[in-house]
């Protein structure tokens, strides 16, 4: 299933961005999620919820904005840093 690998995706560069800043708890993701990517939010969530489990981010909201094309970014993250 494509969302379980666009998912992690987005974990692997959320704990990218988390350690560029120093953020040991991430505890907001901003989204952005494109429409012809196919993958909805509510699936999203599912997806990180298991993927991140134990990790950093394990508990973290989401805000997401809709994009025209198939892209799925990672615009911002906040956390608590070192």
């Amino acid at each position: 299933m494509h969302e379980w690998g666009l998912t992690a995706d987005v974990v692997e560069e959320v704990k990218k961005q988390a350690s560029q800043n120093k953020i040991v708890k991430v505890t907001k993701i901003a989204i952005g999620l494109g429409k012809k990517a196919n993958l909805s939010p509510t699936v999203f969530r599912t997806c990180f919820k298991v993927l991140a489990k134990g990790t950093i981010m394990e508990k973290a909201r989401f805000s997401f904005t809709k994009r025209p094309d198939h892209i799925i970014t990672v615009n911002t993250i906040e956390g608590n840093q070192q």
